[in-house]
């Protein structure tokens, strides 16, 4: 395969990827641009180990989109979190109806009740 086409195919892989992650509530730019930069990394750690071997510098700049697929996939996200008791971003769920709100919200935009402030 030439490196062109290689790289053509990294960016589509990379672009589904972030598309996954933002899907589940993670910001898909920040998960582009960091399977982005840790496959150039993977590339030039493979290329010094390898001694420049192409194969082994592709296998090794594709796992971070594997790396970056199972984490986006593996993660809880938001609502999750929320969901389990931890206070997320400045979210807190409403007691009536379990939606998230801000924390100094002081009235459910969702259900319209009453909300004590933290």
């Amino acid at each position: 395969m030439e490196p062109i086409w290689g790289l053509i195919l990294f960016l589509f892989c990379d672009l589904i990827v972030a598309g996954i992650a933002s899907r589940r509530g993670f910001s898909g730019f920040l998960f582009f641009l960091g399977c982005l930069a840790g496959g150039f990394a993977l590339v030039v750690l493979g290329s010094f180990a390898t001694g420049g071997n192409g194969m082994a510098m592709g296998l090794m700049g594709y796992s971070s989109l594997l790396i970056g697929l199972l984490i986006a996939v593996f993660s809880r996200n938001r609502a999750e979190r929320l969901e389990a008791g931890e206070k997320v971003d400045g979210y807190k769920l409403c007691p009536f109806c379990a939606e998230q709100v801000r924390e100094a919200a002081l009235k459910c935009k969702h259900c319209g009740s009453e909300l004590q402030p933290t």
